[in-house]
């Protein structure tokens, strides 16, 4: 990665956002790197892992959501986990180790 470079985290970059964020993004901007998440968002040293692990992080985007309705219908406590508890694990991660401005 040169200095012009800017590295974005995603997280589920193989989701359908992820996916086309990836096909249309990346090949009009030369100068971006995408660093996908690979953990388990509801794990907290998980998401601290990752995000400490880039070097420079300039921004982050997050997919993470359990989908369809029925799926949350069926396991809401799972939901959740994810749809919640994995957002705070990445705002609380930001906040406290490196990120000077949180926006949603």
């Amino acid at each position: 990665m040169n200095s012009n470079t800017v590295c974005i985290g995603v997280t589920d970059s193989t989701g359908e956002l992820g996916r086309a964020l990836f096909k249309n993004w990346s090949h009009a901007n030369q100068n971006v790197e995408f660093v996908s998440f690979k953990g388990d968002i509801k794990n907290q040293s998980d998401v601290t892992d990752w995000l400490c692990y880039i070097p420079t992080l300039n921004g982050l985007l997050h997919f993470v959501v359990m989908v369809p309705t029925s799926g949350v219908d069926k396991d809401p406590l799972k939901a959740f986990r994810v749809n919640t508890l994995g957002t705070l694990n990445l705002l609380e991660t930001c906040r406290l180790n490196f990120t000077k401005k949180v926006c949603s």
